[in-house]
């Protein structure tokens, strides 16, 4: 998903914006900290599963407790670990990449 509009959402773009002194692109000045704290309020305004694509600096994920995953995500068998924050590395891929419905 996408940085700046999780951050409009919970109401700290513009903070964000204004404290890098930028007009977008906060997947590349937040510190995992804040890319967090934007996390945790969309998982208390009921999210089961919070993703965000940070382009050269891989992705974040977090989870919601158990029963938010059930409540969102139904008997979907997902393998989500409840309360889980997980982070990747971004990779250099070989060849072209096919991005048809990628967002």
């Amino acid at each position: 998903g996408d940085l700046d509009e999780a951050a409009a959402c919970v109401g700290r773009k513009k903070e964000f914006l204004e404290r890098y002194n930028i007009k977008d692109g906060l997947e590349n000045v937040l510190s995992n900290a804040e890319i967090e704290s934007i996390a945790r309020a969309l998982l208390r305004r009921g999210c089961g599963v919070v993703l965000f694509t940070l382009g050269p600096l891989g992705a974040f994920a977090m989870t919601n407790d158990e029963p938010t995953l059930r409540r969102t995500l139904g008997r979907l068998n997902h393998g989500l670990q409840p309360s889980h924050v997980s982070r990747r590395a971004a990779f250099k891929a070989d060849g072209a990449i096919d991005t048809v419905g990628a967002g």
